[in-house]
């Protein structure tokens, strides 16, 4: 899936939220299996919690990685721009929080109907990436 990156990114002309959705959508793809065999919860929402922070999780990290190495050799000053981080750290949990809460984030992955649904699913998903040459 991420070698389709620069396909999608291409495919899309800079149109940020659709390669977000599309790159989205290709993480849930595998995710989804072990979610439901571990958890036995589907998100419904993903996608959406996705969408909403990707930009403020591409920000963070690396964002995050220099806080902490400046906090190694200067403790106050790392210290400063930590909570400077916390601000996009907390929206990402803010928005975590409201879709979490909706009544329809989740479903059940327990019983045959959820099991046939992700077989059917990966059945198209398979032929799509096949028949498309990717």
């Amino acid at each position: 899936m991420l070698l389709q990156t620069e396909h999608i990114s291409k495919e899309f002309n800079g149109i940020y939220a659709l390669r977000d959705v599309s790159l989205s959508l290709s993480a849930s793809a595998l995710t989804i299996p072990i979610s439901a065999c571990y958890f036995w919860r589907i998100s419904l929402l993903a996608p959406v919690s996705n969408v909403l922070t990707f930009w403020v999780v591409s920000l963070l990290f690396p964002l995050g990685l220099a806080v902490s190495v400046i906090g190694i050799f200067l403790s106050g000053a790392g210290s400063v721009l930590g909570w400077v981080l916390y601000i996009p750290a907390k929206y990402i949990l803010a928005v975590a929080r409201v879709i979490s809460s909706a009544a329809f984030a989740q479903v059940s992955a327990r019983g045959v109907p959820m099991a046939c649904w992700l077989v059917f699913a990966y059945a198209v998903f398979g032929i799509m990436v096949f028949t498309r040459g990717w």
